[in-house]
């Protein structure tokens, strides 16, 4: 069912049709379907309440299904005139409501949307196919979406705002639940290349299982290895700056960044290096390691993890542990029990790659006491600025 009204005024001294004929025009569909070439799928419009001249389209309510998404749209959409013409970017502010949102499918939509250039050949698509952000295009959407789809993830009661910045991508504080897990992301996202993408991101993670932040983040265990040595929840801080290639791989000699981790009552799981540890340092063998609490802070440059000293308590012993490793696997950690009596252990890969444990003096004394050094918060102040000059750029 449609029902519109409105007025047009015509301009004979325009060249294009909408200049010539400035239609006013105010539209009510109910029940509508939709078919456009560059779409696989039939847009279907169970309501939709507009208004529409050359330079504003105005949203007043609409419901839409598109592929396996629903969702609904409010707001503003803005020179479109002047977008048709290529005179101006596609503006416009909106508020998207959805129910369930296929963000995959999405993405898939409209990647590389506005870019003359985007036409990729079959050797470039086997490299990879990464999600190109549209160009002519500056929109911001205020989402609420009960459930997504997001990679293999499901992700829950997603909100937050995105910014869609003539190629550039920015997610402002998106909070969700997944896996039980409460995460929030701020991110930028820029395609210059197709196999040249940068990253910048901040990851907060509260109450997430190690073994689903290492499946959800494999790029955790190469800054934090001693992650997979653990079980249970913790809390989990990332910000990081990094380029990718087309396969969303780091390109590490680029990537700098820092990451935190707390966590109460983990299991420290046995394994041959933590057997080798625990005889040197006299621990008792027990079923079940439990650590009661530990902290740590990290950061990341030029391929080199460094690990600030931090406290790890077992039952009755208390333990620092710092160091650093290279992501090419070779490792130099140091290990002082101080508490209830002082030994040191070496923990490193010599010249043949091959792990050596060794005992040797503490380095750290009885009443040690980590220094907090705030690595991710400074991080994150980096980006954030980042970000605030990516949104400023196409303000006129």
């Amino acid at each position: 069912q449609l029902h519109f009204e409105g007025a047009v005024k015509q301009d004979d001294q325009q060249f294009d049709f909408l200049n010539i004929w400035n239609p006013n025009l105010k539209i009510k569909l109910t029940e509508g379907m939709a078919q456009f070439a560059l779409l696989p799928y039939i847009v279907e419009v169970p309501t939709i309440d507009f208004d529409f001249t050359p330079d504003k389209l105005d949203i007043a309510q609409s419901k839409v299904r598109l592929g396996n998404s629903d969702f609904s749209l409010q707001g503003s959409v803005l020179e479109l005139n002047k977008w048709l013409g290529g005179e101006a970017n596609l503006g416009g502010e909106l508020n998207f409501t959805s129910d369930y949102t296929d963000v995959n499918q999405l993405m898939d939509l409209t990647s590389g949307f506005g870019d003359k250039d985007s036409t990729a050949s079959e050797s470039d698509m086997s490299d990879g196919d990464p999600f190109m952000v549209p160009k002519g295009v500056d929109l911001i959407l205020h989402t609420r979406i009960h459930r997504a789809a997001i990679g293999s993830q499901i992700a829950n009661e997603l909100g937050g705002n995105l910014y869609i910045n003539d190629g550039t991508l920015v997610l402002e504080e998106m909070g969700f639940i997944c896996q039980a897990a409460h995460l929030q992301l701020t991110a930028l996202y820029k395609t210059p290349r197709r196999n040249h993408i940068y990253t910048g991101l901040d990851l907060h993670m509260l109450d997430i299982h190690i073994a689903e932040l290492l499946d959800m983040i494999p790029e955790a265990k190469e800054m934090l290895p001693m992650l997979s040595s653990f079980k249970g929840k913790a809390e989990f801080h990332l910000a990081l700056e990094t380029y990718m290639n087309a396969k969303y791989e780091l390109k590490t000699s680029t990537s700098i960044g820092a990451a935190s981790l707390q966590g109460k009552d983990l299991v420290l799981l046995d394994s041959e290096t933590f057997s080798q540890i625990a005889k040197l340092l006299m621990f008792r063998k027990k079923t079940e390691n439990i650590v009661d609490s530990i902290s740590a802070e990290i950061t990341l440059w030029n391929r080199q993890v460094d690990i600030y000293p931090f406290m790890m308590s077992i039952d009755k012993y208390a333990a620092a542990v710092g160091g650093q490793h290279n992501l090419d696997g070779t490792y130099d950690y140091h290990i002082s029990l101080v508490r209830p009596l002082a030994i040191g252990v070496n923990v490193k890969t010599g010249d043949d790659k091959k792990l050596h444990i060794k005992p040797t003096l503490p380095r750290y004394k009885s009443n040690f006491e980590p220094v907090r050094r705030e690595s991710v918060e400074a991080q994150n102040l980096k980006l954030r600025e980042k970000i605030r000059e990516e949104l400023k750029r196409n303000v006129k």
